[in-house]
């Protein structure tokens, strides 16, 4: 490699130490700037940095955004039919904020020519997929937190579940998949591999790292600092590196069928 080559190597991955953790950050202005219409919308929420880990686990099927409160599904169901529209669409503008927000870190990553542009069509599946799939999991996460004993088993189900689904919107942004070809294309993926052993628990404890970094929060005696503080920081912080940790167990199964995800680290 010459050494122009490796000088603009070494300012891409410097570059990419901004540019990365920045998008996120973008998308945890949103999530802020979403609470603040809840508020002012009058729309109860959940502060999750009073509710324990275990009577509320999270299983973020994508990256997702670190929310010291949120909506409450029981809740949001009793609203004003506008209002209810309004916290919605607050609520989808922060979900596809951040499921962008993943898709440009992986589709950079992926670029070997800068001349390329951006697939569109593929980030309109994405988008899609992220917010059917985040609808659901924030559905499931508080229903199965009312079922006892019972939603331990319904909560490691849904683990393998989205375990198998680990690398789907990977698929759709790096080789056009549509979503119910990436939702098969991954689930047959990782089972070959044997990576839903690594997969699984990595969904649940990116759930709970969200929940612990939630509480960020109460830091500062100013409550919407905390807000800030918790949901910016956090969300470049952890989204980010669900992103990532989707990007390397993508890499094996597609380059190297069959190849342990130990390789990543090797050659």
């Amino acid at each position: 490699m010459t050494h122009s080559r490796q000088t603009h190597s070494r300012f891409g991955r410097r570059l990419a130490l901004v540019i990365y953790p920045g998008v996120f950050a973008i998308a945890g202005a949103v999530a802020v700037a979403s609470v603040v219409g809840y508020r002012q919308l009058s729309v109860p929420l959940a502060d999750l940095t009073r509710l324990s880990p275990l009577s509320l686990v999270r299983v973020p099927g994508m990256p997702h955004w670190v929310d010291p409160a949120t909506l409450d599904p029981a809740a949001v169901g009793g609203l004003d039919p506008l209002v209810l529209l309004g916290a919605l669409g607050l609520w989808c503008g922060t979900t596809l904020s951040i499921t962008v927000a993943a898709g440009l870190v992986w589709w950079w990553r992926a670029q070997t020519q800068t001349t390329r542009r951006l697939p569109f069509s593929r980030f309109g599946y994405l988008c899609l997929y992220g917010v059917v799939l985040a609808g659901l999991t924030d559905l499931l996460s508080w229903e199965i937190a009312g079922l006892g004993t019972l939603r331990w088993i319904v909560l490691a189900a849904t683990l393998v579940v989205l375990g198998r689904l680990f690398v789907a919107p990977v698929t759709i942004v790096r080789d056009g998949r549509r979503p119910l070809a990436a939702i098969r294309w991954s689930n047959e993926r990782v089972s070959d591999h044997g990576l839903t052993r690594w997969t699984a628990p990595a969904v649940g404890l990116l759930g709970a790292l969200g929940h612990f970094t939630a509480r960020l929060s109460t830091i500062p005696s100013d409550p919407f600092l905390g807000l800030v503080l918790a949901t910016v920081i956090g969300t470049a912080i952890l989204g980010l590196g669900h992103a990532l940790a989707m990007d390397l167990v993508y890499w094996p199964v597609e380059k190297r069928p069959r190849a342990p995800l130990t390789d990543y680290f090797v050659g």
